[in-house]
């Protein structure tokens, strides 16, 4: 495999469709390959976010526990997107140890890295975007253009086609945030990321590859889990190599 230098990628989806799932198993097969290789092909840095328990994170934490005003907030999406955006910038260049290094200098040193995030930015774009009802380059470039936060590189977007499918997996969710408990809202995050990964031409134009992993199969039954877990690894094994190749 020959990886590019530097790359951010991505999984993200809505609740219960198998990302965080097929993101653990993508990331113990890169470890493996990374290691196989002593690391010199592609080292591996993980994280998922919002990181729940950390301080930078607890204005995410009110939001879904129902601590701020839902109503108010809904009404101002990008005071959402700023509680949100706040725990990624602190991921980036919170200093460790003194300051003598954080995340961010790992990012800007020329070993090859790979950093395989579950849920980033685009999560914002589609359950919370700020210029009207659909999302837009200003939502998925909101990160980097206020924030100077590292954009992302490769999304992998797991697709729930059918809604009551989707509808039926949350309902079967034991603990639920507020987010969860409020299926208006469930369904008009659902259609708005159906129309959003409908226009790859403005994940292109805000300078992220989309790849699409449709969940259901034809008949909306649900993939097996090595069925995915293939699909996921050969395509965004097959884009680093592409990307790889052309630097």
């Amino acid at each position: 495999m020959k990886f590019p230098v530097r790359k951010i990628i991505v999984f993200e989806g809505l609740d219960n469709c198998f990302k965080s799932t097929n993101y653990y198993s993508f990331v113990r097969k890169m470890m493996l390959a990374s290691w196989e290789t002593g690391g010199k092909e592609c080292r591996v840095i993980t994280e998922k976010f919002p990181r729940y328990g950390t301080t930078s994170a607890i204005g995410v934490e009110k939001w879904l526990d129902g601590s701020f005003d839902r109503d108010h907030m809904k009404n101002y999406p990008e005071a959402i997107n700023v509680q949100y955006s706040s725990d990624r910038f602190a991921y980036w260049f919170e200093s460790v140890h003194g300051g003598e290094r954080n995340i961010n200098k790992l990012y800007d040193n020329e070993t090859p890295t790979c950093f395989v995030f579950d849920r980033y930015n685009t999560s914002n774009a589609i359950y919370n975007p700020f210029i009207g009802n659909d999302t837009t380059i200003d939502d998925l470039t909101f990160d980097r253009d206020s924030f100077g936060i590292p954009q992302a590189d490769i999304v992998v977007y797991f697709r729930m086609k059918n809604f009551d499918v989707l509808k039926s997996l949350i309902a079967q969710k034991a603990d639920k945030d507020e987010n969860e408990l409020d299926t208006t809202f469930i369904q008009e995050v659902w259609e708005r990321a159906e129309r959003a990964i409908a226009k790859p031409e403005m994940f292109k134009r805000a300078d992220i590859d989309l790849i699409v992993i449709e969940v259901l199969n034809d008949d909306n039954s649900i993939k097996s889990r090595e069925k995915l877990s293939e699909e996921v690894w050969n395509a965004i094994i097959n884009r680093l190599n592409e990307i790889g190749k052309g630097e």
